[in-house]
């Protein structure tokens, strides 16, 4: 398993927190999702699954990766 943190645009309420975490939870290999709203944060728990996918998906649905 892999944790990573991600700082994401956008989120700005728990109902960000929410969608984010529903959204990622959904796709195969991610064991856990923690989002931290005061930070802008996402942290990532994950096995077998390319760091892109999780990128993608955040951008997708509108909580794009800050780099």
């Amino acid at each position: 398993m892999k944790t990573e943190e991600i700082k994401v645009a956008n989120v700005t309420c728990a109902s960000c927190a929410r969608t984010i975490k529903n959204s990622l939870m959904q796709i195969k290999g991610i064991a856990d999702v923690l989002v931290d709203v005061e930070n802008s944060k996402v942290k990532v728990t994950y096995d077998n699954l390319a760091r892109k996918i999780i990128a993608d998906e955040l951008d997708s649905i509108g909580y794009p990766e800050v780099k």
